[in-house]
């Protein structure tokens, strides 16, 4: 209806067009419930509704609104289960004379939230044999059907349900009979006993379609799952950010901070620390989170790749403290080490450090979290370009391959223009190949489209230093 309102409540999937935003915050954690599936969710209100409420083993939802409060745009939500996850279900009879079993409801993840689910199969309003299934959540109706007639129609309907989903059950071919309202039972997520695989499982979801971003498992601290997230963001095209354990001090955060530098993906993450506090759930209270929820919000905020999400542009917003704080050769010490800290200034938190784990020996192209951010939006880009070319005609005359380089050039031109590469003139900064030594004749025999993209990522300033001198007042302040 036209004016009015629609509200449309679905279990989320990967999108079919190209994800170009590198501001969205991809997550594994606990939740009370929500599909089995990784959901995209767009502020707080959608993620309770899809993903429940706090839940006392997981900082998922203490981080998720930390992240929205703070700027943060949209987050992509893959849940943890344990080892043995069970979904709510129940079974319906059908209208035989000896009613048998027809239909499996089943809750749409597992989890205890699902026990809280009821079923009601009603008359329908289309006369006879027409019925509607009504769902209740904590006895209040959150979902009912149009009208139904065969099973199949019930089948359908189920795939399409906010809340539930609906199977064969037994060989009956008739719809469900109507029945008084049954609790769907049976349901747990098993989280208690999640592992490392499963934790990795849930990251493992996270495919690749989803986009590039930032990828977290928040609050998790091992150095199991510090090595998962970063060879996650390797593989991926993401950043991750890792955190620390909660009131880690400077020593054993620099220690930490050498050791995920030998990772061999250690170019693809920073870690932050320490964890923050923001406001409780209730007045006068407060509530600790990883500092990764802050920093994801930060990069959401910044409008360009390259802008690093730190000092001024690294104000928090919802933040009121943090659970600890460093001295300045504490902070040396920390930043050398390959950590990133946030400081008290002015009265607020700021992110103050915007560095990767690369080995600034070694690696010191990569030392820039900004430059990986660039880089990571490049690479999206140039695959969204290149899959245009995904079976052109490759012309004896070159066409193609001009044409691919233009495409290529168009778009660093756009970077080169916010300054986000480095270099007097563009060819400075940046160059496209995709000439006679990138595409050979063995190369273009094989079916081959190449080309070589070489950047200059602009730097940051990690010191700004002033100099005063005094002079005395017989002296001239003549250059």
């Amino acid at each position: 209806m036209r004016p009015g309102v629609e509200v449309t409540i679905r279990d989320s999937t990967p999108p079919r067009s190209a994800p170009v935003d590198i501001g969205v915050w991809l997550v594994a954690g606990i939740t009370e419930k929500g599909p089995d599936n990784p959901a995209q969710v767009g502020g707080m209100g959608e993620f309770e509704s899809v993903y429940g409420g706090r839940v006392a083993s997981s900082v998922l939802y203490d981080a998720a609104e930390t992240y929205f409060r703070e700027g943060g745009g949209s987050m992509v939500v893959s849940r943890v289960f344990g080892l043995a996850p069970v979904k709510a279900e129940v079974t319906l009879q059908d209208t035989a004379g000896t009613p048998a079993a027809t239909i499996d409801v089943t809750a749409i993840g597992a989890g205890a939230y699902g026990n809280d689910l009821d079923v009601e199969v009603v008359a329908g309003s289309g006369g006879a044999g027409t019925i509607n299934i009504i769902i209740y959540e904590d006895d209040a109706i959150v979902e009912r059907s149009a009208d139904l007639v065969t099973k199949q129609d019930v089948l359908d309907w189920g795939q399409t349900s906010a809340y539930v989903r609906t199977s064969s059950a037994g060989a009956s071919a008739l719809a469900p009979k109507v029945a008084a309202k049954a609790p769907l039972v049976g349901g747990t997520d098993d989280s208690a006993a999640a592992t490392d695989a499963t934790w990795k499982a849930a990251l493992d979801a996270l495919v690749k379609d989803w986009g590039p971003g930032q990828v977290s498992m928040p609050g998790r601290s091992t150095i199991t799952a510090h090595t998962d997230t970063l060879a996650h963001a390797a593989v991926n095209n993401r950043v991750a950010l890792l955190d620390p354990a909660v009131g880690s001090d400077a020593s054993a955060l620099a220690a930490q901070g050498l050791s995920l530098r030998t990772n061999v993906n250690a170019r693809y993450g920073g870690l932050f620390a320490p964890w923050a506090v923001v406001p409780g759930l209730a007045t006068g209270t407060t509530r600790q989170v990883p500092f990764s929820a802050i920093q994801a919000a930060l990069m959401a905020r910044t409008q360009s790749a390259n802008v690093p999400a730190a000092g001024e542009q690294g104000q928090a917003r919802f933040a009121i403290g943090l659970v600890q704080t460093f001295t300045d050769a504490q902070r040396q010490t920390l930043m050398d080490s390959g950590v990133n800290s946030a400081r008290l200034i002015y009265g607020g938190v700021r992110s103050y450090g915007y560095r990767t784990l690369a080995d600034p020996l070694t690696l010191k192209n990569w030392l820039g979290l900004n430059g990986l951010r660039l880089i990571m939006d490049i690479k999206n880009q140039a695959e969204i370009i290149a899959e245009r070319y995904v079976f052109s005609q490759i012309d004896g005359q070159g066409l193609v391959l001009s044409a691919f380089s233009g495409a290529l050039t168009g778009m660093l031109l756009g970077y080169y223009g916010e300054g986000q590469l480095y270099g007097r003139t563009f060819e400075e900064a940046a160059f496209v190949d995709t000439g006679s030594e990138v595409n050979t004749p063995e190369s273009i025999a094989l079916g081959e489209i190449r080309a070589v993209i070489g950047v200059k990522t602009s730097p940051f300033g990690e010191l700004v230093a002033i100099e005063i001198v005094k002079v005395g007042l017989t002296e001239s302040l003549a250059v």
